[in-house]
């Protein structure tokens, strides 16, 4: 009886080794290794563990090295004043025993749903209470103010500490300059290209470019693209079609890649957002673009296999700016927050632009 339970014992323990050796080496779908549910943040990599976890027995260095790869530009630009050197200073020790704020970990965990807050922040409420219980007895201005609000309040945060005068701009809100610059319609690329050269014309397609398409164009294509900025200042089919640095192939559909070569600044921005920022990853095997069907937000149904990409917003060749400013997000999200925008002075103000 024993040699069969210590017999089942080992197979069942080899099994259960060999399956999840192979997941995590091999299996493309890691769900079973999660010890719970990632943030809203970091919810696209979650299938890929190596974009944190570089090494599995690496510990929290590691750990802090994957949060600074991917945050490394917006720390810089933070007026950090706890940045990791005032941890390591000797004569800072001791605050280290309340919170080690040498690594982002010790606030921002992942997996934990249950310290998860609104918005997919994971930050415990109360963390400049432990260094900084003091302020509430010493600064008149700061009495009976709750432990917790030093964040909520909008008055401070944790990497850039310096306070946020909100009530500077209540105070100044209906000043004629404010009121300027809050009525400042949005305009498409194409309603400024025409304002600045009234006498402009719409070029005509390349026969490079028609026979490269060899007669499969689409009937509003050429339309669209001839009254977009693209066509109104002599872009052709050919600059984003074809990647003229690595050959002359035609590329059917032209991705981010190929956008960057004119909008740099817009790519990394796109990049660095959630809609993005898979195919901005740094793990050996590039993860696939995501779409709405693997969120959890409320979706519209005909929406849910739409790829994020820079013409999934801006289209294929129309590129209009005003469309792609509100209706390319409502075309995708459904939630209450998003559509409570069309009730709102914000609306109203884009409608007449």
């Amino acid at each position: 009886m024993k040699t069969f339970f210590w017999g089942s014992w080992l197979l069942l323990t080899l099994g259960l080794a060999g399956y999840y050796g192979y997941t995590i080496g091999y299996g493309e779908d890691k769900s079973d290794l999660l010890i719970g549910e990632t943030t809203y943040g970091h919810h696209q990599i979650e299938m890929s563990c190596a974009t944190c976890h570089t090494s599995p027995f690496g510990g929290k260095d590691v750990l802090q090295n994957a949060c600074t790869q991917c945050h490394s530009e917006e720390l810089d630009m933070a007026n950090d004043s706890h940045p990791r050197s005032k941890f390591t200073d000797p004569r800072n020790a001791d605050l280290l025993k309340i919170i080690d704020a040498r690594y982002c970990v010790s606030c921002h965990t992942e997996h934990h749903k249950d310290k998860t807050a609104e918005m997919g922040l994971t930050l415990p409420a109360d963390y400049c209470f432990h260094c900084h219980q003091e302020i509430g007895e010493e600064r008149e201005s700061h009495k009976d103010m709750p432990f917790d609000s030093c964040a909520t309040a909008g008055c401070h945060n944790y990497h850039d500490n310096r306070a946020l005068y909100e009530g500077f701009l209540l105070r100044h809100a209906n000043e004629p300059v404010f009121k300027v610059i809050a009525q400042i319609p949005a305009k498409t690329a194409e309603q400024d290209y025409q304002k600045k050269y009234p006498d402009s014309k719409p070029m005509n397609i390349g026969a490079a470019d028609l026979k490269a398409f060899s007669g499969k164009l689409p009937d509003n294509v050429v339309h669209e693209w001839m009254a977009s900025a693209h066509g109104q200042n002599g872009i052709e089919c050919k600059d984003c079609h074809v990647n003229n640095t690595v050959s002359e192939e035609w590329i059917a559909k032209p991705d981010h890649q190929q956008c960057q070569s004119c909008h740099q600044k817009q790519v990394k921005g796109f990049l660095e957002g959630k809609h993005g920022m898979r195919l901005a990853s740094t793990v050996a095997q590039p993860l696939q673009a995501i779409n709405p069907s693997e969120s959890d937000l409320a979706f519209k149904e005909d929406a849910l296999g739409i790829t994020h990409s820079c013409t999934a917003c801006h289209s294929s060749h129309e590129f209009n700016t005003k469309t792609a400013a509100v209706d390319a997000c409502l075309g995708c999200h459904n939630d209450e927050h998003s559509l409570a925008f069309l009730d709102s002075p914000h609306f109203n103000l884009w409608e007449k632009a």
